[in-house]
């Protein structure tokens, strides 16, 4: 769901992967193999759909 709403804005690579994962009792995004300084819209997009994102869904234990 979050690389579908990235790709949308056409600031990420095509082959963007994005690793969901629990830290400190919440799921976090964390974008794979990136170079922050060539994407740095990118890697706001994608703290923005994680953010909206986490208001709306909750991952099991």
């Amino acid at each position: 769901m979050i690389v579908a709403r990235v790709r949308d804005k056409m600031v990420c690579p095509a082959d963007l992967q994005v690793s969901v994962m629990r830290v400190d009792g919440r799921w976090d995004a964390f974008p794979e193999f990136i170079d922050k300084e060539k994407h740095p819209d990118c890697l706001a997009r994608i703290v923005f759909a994680a953010t909206e994102l986490r208001t709306l869904y909750d991952l099991a234990e």
